[in-house]
């Protein structure tokens, strides 16, 4: 993880305590769009590890609607991209929401299972890329936000298991700005 977090940059990483045992978590700079925020997360578990594409509405008349749109929206700007993401197991309403997830295993492999940094981080780009694309339809041109990620080196190796050390705290905080 630790490469990784190099190559992203910006952003931060925490650990979440949940109900399903909590997971270590990358969440993308938020990029304001009518209504909410819109960011990427990355999910790390022994379980799993998924990329998703989440929303913060604050305004609880709005999240229904919000969540739809957002999910439409972002499933069809990845098609023209080419990137494939899908509706999440479970579309829930609540101030913070996965409106859509990577449909393919993340972080990308490499030949021999560990991750590919360099096909992992272009992932997140396009990802990145995918989000500005909707959130500057909201906005005039005056008021778009710019996403940068670093440059990545490709020979790093994120295999599950080799006892790299994420770094975690036990709090999720400083994470909303």
């Amino acid at each position: 993880m630790s490469r990784l977090k190099e190559e992203l940059g910006s952003g931060q990483w925490a650990y979440v305590h949940n109900g399903a045992g909590g997971f270590y978590g990358y969440f993308g700079k938020r990029v304001p769009a009518a209504g909410c925020k819109v960011y990427l997360q990355i999910e790390t578990s022994p379980k799993e590890n998924k990329l998703c594409f989440k929303i913060d509405v604050p305004e609880q008349g709005q999240q229904k609607h919000l969540r739809d749109l957002w999910h439409k929206k972002l499933i069809s700007e990845s098609g023209r991209q080419g990137v494939s993401i899908v509706r999440p197991g479970r579309l829930l309403t609540g101030e913070t929401m996965t409106v859509a997830k990577h449909e393919k295993p993340f972080p990308i492999p490499d030949q021999s299972g560990c991750a590919d940094i360099a096909r992992t981080v272009e992932l997140l780009r396009e990802c990145q890329s995918i989000i500005q694309a909707c959130a500057h339809a909201d906005f005039p041109p005056g008021q778009q936000v710019e996403l940068r990620t670093s440059k990545m080196e490709a020979d790093a190796c994120l295999c599950p298991g080799h006892g790299a050390s994420t770094g975690a705290t036990d709090q999720h905080e400083g994470i909303s700005g």
